[in-house]
């Protein structure tokens, strides 16, 4: 009889693929997770992936990142999921007179945002993937059915991916480079300040008597 060990080694395989992308049972998985931080995991309010729910994610798997999705502002936290391809939505705050700006990822979003971190962290990410498996129950969105409750650590990463490393740093450069621009684009559209009468009567010249 088989173990459910070896059960569940044969359902997830690998589940990274020559290309970097998820297989399909990966995928499922991370869409099942998505659907449970939708459904079950606080704000009770909130039914999209807001920072707030994910920040609640990662605590409840045994991750800390509350300074990314707490502390990062809006349109940061938004460049961020687009420079990393990661789909999202702006949705609105709490005042109906300011426009939308907390960035949501969408299901498939969060498909891409976990993979690439599973990439750049197998170290820290396959716990949290193990540990969400072992603790939620969740469910193949594609059948119906749960998912094993194991998850074994092979059928993941073991180091991070050299080439998925490279293009995070080159993305992150971009990006350093980008904001840095733009401050400075900033920097020289504020128009020039005024004098004070008395910085005026300073920059004078004075007279010197003979």
């Amino acid at each position: 009889m088989s173990t459910h060990t070896e059960i569940a080694a044969r359902y997830w395989g690998y589940l990274i693929q020559p290309d970097k992308q998820p297989t399909p049972v990966f995928e499922q998985l991370l869409l099942g997770v998505a659907n449970y931080i939708n459904k079950h995991i606080a704000p009770w309010d909130i039914t999209y992936l807001s920072p707030v729910k994910l920040a609640h994610f990662y605590r409840l798997v045994g991750g800390d990142y509350n300074t990314l999705f707490l502390d990062t502002p809006h349109a940061s936290l938004s460049f961020i999921y687009q420079s990393l391809g990661c789909f999202h939505t702006l949705q609105p705050s709490q005042d109906p007179f300011v426009a939308p700006s907390i960035p949501a990822l969408t299901p498939h979003g969060f498909v891409r945002w976990q993979t690439v971190q599973l990439l750049l962290g197998p170290e820290e990410h396959a716990l949290f993937l193990q540990e969400a498996v072992k603790r939620f129950d969740l469910v193949n969105p594609c059948d119906g059915q749960p998912f094993p409750s194991i998850l074994p650590r092979y059928a993941l990463p073991s180091k991070p991916d050299r080439e998925m490393t490279e293009w995070h740093d080159a993305v992150s450069l971009r990006l350093k480079l980008e904001a840095q621009a733009s401050q400075d684009r900033n920097m020289s559209r504020r128009p020039p300040m005024a004098l004070s009468d008395g910085e005026l009567d300073s920059s004078r010249p004075t007279s010197v008597d003979s």
